[in-house]
């Protein structure tokens, strides 16, 4: 065998040949590896936008929950006091008296504006 045959051997082996293909198999080797970690950091980089987006939209959802939960709380107290206001007439009339007072206090109450409107229409239009 001359110094320029190519053999199996290890990375030991002071051959000419054996230097030259062991150094282009790691050449190859840390060429395939730039390769993988430049598609690995692309693959990254589309992950963590991803995860922003993702991050974004559930901040967004969360703010609309919140605004929701909120017209939520307001309508259920305007349904409490037209409940009050209702309960009012009818123990007033049951009772015998004149429930005009109490009428007029659930009218008051049922021209006010309801925020249930407002939330629905929030909804509808994607302000909330």
């Amino acid at each position: 065998m001359t110094d320029d045959t190519i053999h199996t051997c290890s990375y030991e082996c002071e051959r000419p040949g054996c230097i030259r293909a062991q150094r282009d198999e790691l050449v190859a080797k840390v060429e395939a590896l730039s390769t993988d970690l430049r598609a690995m950091r692309a693959e990254l980089e589309r992950a963590m936008e991803a995860r922003q987006l993702i991050s974004d939209d559930l901040a967004t959802a969360e703010a609309r929950a919140d605004k929701l939960a909120e017209a939520l709380r307001e309508s259920h107290g305007e349904v409490l006091r037209l409940r009050a206001a209702m309960f009012r007439v009818c123990a007033t009339a049951a009772n015998g008296g004149d429930p005009t007072m109490y009428i007029e206090q659930m009218r008051d109450e049922m021209n006010k504006p309801w925020s249930g409107d407002k939330a629905s229409a929030a909804l509808e239009q994607g302000d909330v």
